[in-house]
């Protein structure tokens, strides 16, 4: 870009400016006053705001200083907020390593954290400031936690009052500097001697933080007793329409005017009487300090951030009231009006801020204070504090993903999967729902003291096979893999269309490298939802923050939540169907476009390995081409020298009775279903594979807890389904 060249030609300092926009308010003033005073200087001025309204709305810009918009445009905008957060995160770091100023001033709540982030690996210094109430800024622990954590990472802090400074902690205030606004030089005037019109005035946004509805009831109470006087309230807002409505009930139009913002408005107030600021929270007010430097006579508002204090002594420059206070502004409105040689005494007192905030001097304060920021000797210290930083982010990014993660049996299985002691298990068993209900692992560790988990999800795509091997392989190295083969025979554009079986997958394996690999492998790059909001889930559930106050999840913080029943989930329901007919049946069918040579890859890769795998499929209500289908896996993977054992061809040998041992019409087995199961495939295990019964090892002391849980639930079922059919209660048909 051809700024970036300018960059690197020009010598001459720049100064960038971060605002959310330069709507007319003070912030942006004194922003829009120091752009004009350093491209005086000599000074590349570079005004960065995130959004623009009409130019009548905004302060215009000093010739020589350059705009540019930092917010994300409509084409890059989501639907979800968080992914477009991170996107103008990432707009904004490339305008800086674009434009690359020497120093960037930001102000207002985030847009402070924004600044110091994003600035990181880049030349470009922050620079934060705090021009409201700190505690309205930074509302809240987690607000407040960051300006601690961030703020001292910034090139340097600015606040205006020492209240200010106290609000924060002491590694902010030791870096904090207090430095003044300057006054806007349309207000640097001679002070007006004559005589003065009866008006009251104030100036400021319409808002409910300005209070004027205090300002308006006061003067209705002193009315009649100064039947000359009028006040007249300069700016625009929200509360416009409610103010005029108020105005009219009291009968005040005659004696209360509301003309909007005007350019002139110094020319228009420098001889009213008096001057009103009755906000409930302000940082240094602008206007407030415009009304001393013209010598009007001052009442305003004690606020929070000690910004009042900073500019009026109470009674010698001007009157200093509680905030909301209606009598305490009525008793000393009251006082100015009827002491002309008070509030004159007051007026020549508080001209004398002109001296102190004069442009060139304050503004002289900003160059030399920017100066010392940029020839800073030394990054090195901020750089570690930022790597840090980053670091603690991270782990707490991912810590509170895990949290948050949708609760449920899969995320559970997962966890508890991680949780496992490396390298204890002799089977892992991969597939989607006819996994976990089929086979009970609790009773084949009692039965044989063979530990098998299983690492499975609701209907899980086959591509994803492959990847939770290597995930498996990270922490375990069992003897064999079992892999159930029903969703071979689905049709693979449908599963693919449906992203909620991909994240049952993404987003259920912990945060590494191999998790990357398998969202890409995965998820298209066109993907509705972005590929960020599967490497950082924590966009899809963010909307989850009431899980952080379940126990159960905190023992999710690192994904090391152990499953009392090893993955298995019993089930007690009872939806009976008629035995199928296609058992056992011969011919073949060919899979469904993509899933054959999805196969072969996964066998392709367990050969290359050398890994032991049986090829499994439950029994279930199948069809004929179903059962077809599985005749064609199996001639397949018998190519590569992989055993194939499809329960369908043994209903017999399984004793599997279809009228009793389903929990969802011929889906998926309840306990019984699942004890038939569970024991035949112990017989093929014994007779094909020598595994070590290892049974009574310290080690494996959780899965004897598990087989006596096991117990105590699977009887418990027995009963219920007994129960249900004798009552001819049956499961609810899904639709």
């Amino acid at each position: 870009m051809k700024e970036k060249m300018q960059g690197r030609e020009s010598k001459k300092k720049h100064i960038a400016f971060y605002i959310g926009s330069l709507h007319k308010g003070g912030a942006e003033r004194v922003f829009v006053n120091l752009a004009e005073y350093f491209l005086a200087e000599g000074c590349r001025v570079t005004m960065v705001t995130q959004y623009h309204y009409p130019a009548e709305e905004e302060y215009e810009l000093p010739e020589g200083a350059e705009r540019v918009i930092s917010d994300i445009s409509e084409q890059e905008t989501g639907k979800s907020r968080v992914c477009n957060f991170f996107r103008r995160m990432r707009k904004l770091h490339r305008i800086w390593k674009s434009y690359q100023p020497d120093l960037v001033l930001s102000c207002i709540g985030k847009n402070n954290f924004m600044a110091i982030v994003t600035t990181w690996f880049t030349r470009t210094k922050p620079v934060v400031s705090v021009v409201g109430e700190a505690g309205e800024e930074y509302p809240g622990r987690l607000m407040r936690a960051l300006a601690r954590l961030l703020f001292p990472l910034a090139g340097g802090i600015v606040l205006q009052t020492e209240r200010s400074k106290q609000f924060f902690g002491k590694g902010v205030q030791k870096k904090a500097v207090i430095l003044p606004n300057s006054l806007n030089p349309d207000f640097i005037k001679e002070r007006y001697e004559g005589e003065r019109t009866k008006e009251i005035v104030s100036v400021g946004r319409l808002d409910k933080n300005k209070n004027h509805e205090m300002m308006i009831r006061a003067f209705a109470e002193l009315a009649q007793k100064y039947p000359e006087h009028r006040l007249v309230i300069y700016g625009e807002g929200e509360l416009r329409a409610y103010l005029e409505n108020l105005v009219k009930e009291l009968g005040l139009e005659k004696r209360i005017s509301l003309p909007g913002v005007i350019p002139d408005v110094a020319d228009r107030i420098q001889k009213a009487e008096v001057f009103l600021l009755t906000s409930y929270s302000e940082g240094v007010s602008n206007a407030l300090i415009e009304a001393l430097a013209l010598g009007l006579p001052v009442i305003a508002t004690d606020v929070p951030s000690g910004g009042t204090q900073e500019l009026i002594r109470d009674g010698e420059n001007g009157i200093v009231i509680p905030a909301g206070d209606q009598k305490a502004l009525e008793k000393a409105l009251d006082r100015i009006l009827s002491d002309p040689e008070y509030a004159q005494e007051l007026g020549r007192n508080a001209a004398r801020i002109g001296e102190k905030l004069a442009p060139d001097r304050v503004n002289a304060l900003w160059k030399s204070y920017f100066d010392s920021v940029i020839q800073g000797t030394s990054k090195f210290r901020t750089a570690v504090q930022a790597v840090i930083f980053c670091l603690l982010f991270l782990f707490l990014l991912i810590s509170v993903s895990y949290m948050v993660r949708t609760n449920g049996d899969v995320k559970d299985r997962f966890s508890g999967f991680y949780a496992e002691k490396n390298d204890t298990l002799d089977i892992v068993m991969i597939g989607s729902s006819p996994v976990f209900p089929y086979y009970s692992a609790p009773m084949l560790w009692g039965d044989t003291g063979i530990a098998m988990y299983p690492l499975s999800s609701n209907v899980q795509r086959p591509e994803a096979m492959r990847y939770l091997v290597e995930e498996a392989e990270k922490s375990q190295s069992p003897s064999l893999y079992i892999f159930e083969m029903r969703m071979y025979t689905f049709d693979q554009d449908g599963l693919s269309e449906n992203m909620a079986y991909t994240r049952g997958v993404t987003d259920n394996l912990k945060y590494s490298l191999h998790r990357v690999r398998t969202i890409q492998a995965l998820v298209p790059e066109d993907d509705a939802d972005g590929r960020m909001s599967y490497y950082i889930d924590i966009m899809k559930y963010h909307t989850n923050w009431k899980m952080l106050a379940l126990p159960s999840e905190w023992m999710n913080f690192a994904y090391h939540k152990k499953n009392p029943m090893k993955g298995f989930e019993i089930k007690d329901e009872v939806g009976p169907l008629p035995m199928p007919e296609c058992g056992g049946a011969t011919g073949e069918e060919q899979l469904p476009e993509g899933q054959e040579e999805t196969l072969r890859e996964l066998l392709e890769f367990l050969k290359t390995n050398e890994m032991d795998a049986l090829f499994i499929v439950s029994p279930y209500g199948e069809s004929l081409r179903e059962q077809q289908m599985y005749n064609y896996m199996e001639k397949i993977t018998a190519s590569y020298g992989y055993p194939f054992l499809n329960f369908n061809n043994y209903y017999e040998e399984l004793g599997i009775a279809f009228e009793e041992d389903f929990a969802d019409y011929g889906s998926h087995t309840n306990v019984i279903g699942a004890e038939k199961c569970t024991e035949y495939l112990e017989k093929y295990l014994k007779e094909h594979y020598q595994f070590e019964d290892k049974r009574g090892k310290a080690t494996y002391c959780s899965w004897d807890e598990a087989y006596e849980l096991w117990q105590t639930k699977a009887e418990t079922a027995r009963g219920v389904i007994k129960e249900r059919i004798a009552k001819g209660e049956y499961a609810e048909r899904e639709e």
